[in-house]
């Protein structure tokens, strides 16, 4: 299985915002410092 398919499931999840911000994270190494900041809030 590819991570990145699982990745994609869980950005299509409305529910879980946190979710889609972190599998944002993992496709955008270079989002992850915002992102962090963002989860942390």
């Amino acid at each position: 299985m590819d991570p990145l398919g699982q990745v994609t499931t869980f950005e299509y999840d409305p529910f879980d915002r946190q979710v889609k911000i972190i599998a944002r994270v993992v496709q955008r190494p270079s989002w992850s410092t915002m992102s962090s900041a963002t989860c942390c809030v």
